[in-house]
């Protein structure tokens, strides 16, 4: 062997092996987010000094998990012959974590409050809101995790995030149009983006009024993990709670606009997102009218 193919073997062998990372993938829109921003903070963390092999599956069959567990079944062929890691978010893929976690030999990471004892899984992460004491393996982390990264990027824009209807807020149409008039009449240099969530009779409302209206169907997945970070201020629904998260962790100015809640005592997401306010890391629309402004921060990226 010639002496520069030696040295080539060499540094092949010193290379350690990437670490591979399964994703067990509900589809649905911010599972997907947190798995995918776990899986490329750690990517970050460990680059360069050693690569990532990222894989996606959807949930398994309860049978499957069942044969996979006792061993009497084969494992995905859509999978490499090592797994590293096992990251799941989504009470439906609870059990598809476990199984491949076991098959493999793998670490598995639930994110969010699990449905199956927490014991079962190797590290529980999960947003303050869900009221977990951390533990040795149990992270509680400021929101959901998602795949916003900012690097300091020049703050270029202004952005308006939309939800809809939702279990933790009222959904009024009306009262947010008048909030979004306000706004656009007080200047700026705004971009809207609706939701999967958001009817289509206020998208029609908003077009009619000839302001740029982006909807996620017309913009690649990853759109809003790209532009969030060179946005100077956000205005957030706050139905969109993932949505408020990832703009923090953009180090946006964030505002929330006002929505009415339902009757009863309100649910945790909600308590998470007065406690923001307490803090003065967003303002709320009545807030922003009396010349108020969130304080700076960078504790969420």
């Amino acid at each position: 062997m010639a002496a520069d193919e030696q040295r080539a073997s060499a540094q092949g062998l010193a290379q350690p092996r990437p670490l591979s990372i399964v994703i067990v993938s509900d589809g649905k829109p911010g599972h997907s987010n947190q798995s995918m921003g776990l899986a490329e903070a750690i990517a970050r963390l460990l680059s360069p000094a050693r690569t990532v092999q990222l894989a996606q599956i959807a949930p398994l069959s309860t049978a499957q998990c069942l044969g996979l567990g006792l061993g009497l079944s084969a494992r995905p062929t859509e999978l490499p012959d090592h797994v590293d890691l096992v990251i799941a978010a989504g009470h439906r893929c609870h059990l598809s974590l476990l199984a491949l976690a076991k098959t493999y030999g793998a670490t598995s990471i639930v994110l969010m409050k699990p449905s199956l004892p927490k014991g079962w899984f190797d590290y529980v992460l999960v947003p303050a809101h869900d009221n977990l004491a951390p533990g040795p393996r149990c992270i509680v982390t400021q929101g959901a995790i998602n795949r916003v990264h900012y690097q300091g990027q020049e703050k270029t824009s202004q952005l308006i995030l939309i939800g809809g209807p939702s279990k933790h807020y009222q959904w009024d149409g009306e009262a947010l149009l008048a909030q979004l008039k306000a706004i656009m009449a007080a200047g700026g240099d705004w971009q809207i983006l609706s939701s999967r969530r958001t009817p289509a009779e206020f998208c029609a409302e908003l077009s009619a009024l000839g302001w740029p209206l982006l909807q996620p169907q017309d913009l690649p997945p990853a759109w809003l993990a790209e532009h969030l970070p060179k946005a100077a201020c956000c205005w957030v629904s706050p139905d969109s709670v993932s949505m408020v998260y990832e703009a923090l962790t953009a180090a946006a100015e964030v505002r929330l606009l006002s929505l009415p809640l339902p009757p009863g005592e309100p649910s945790r997401v909600v308590a998470g997102l007065q406690q923001l306010l307490d803090q003065a890391y967003v303002c709320d629309f009545e807030q922003w009218q009396q010349g108020q402004r969130p304080r700076a921060q960078t504790d969420f990226n």
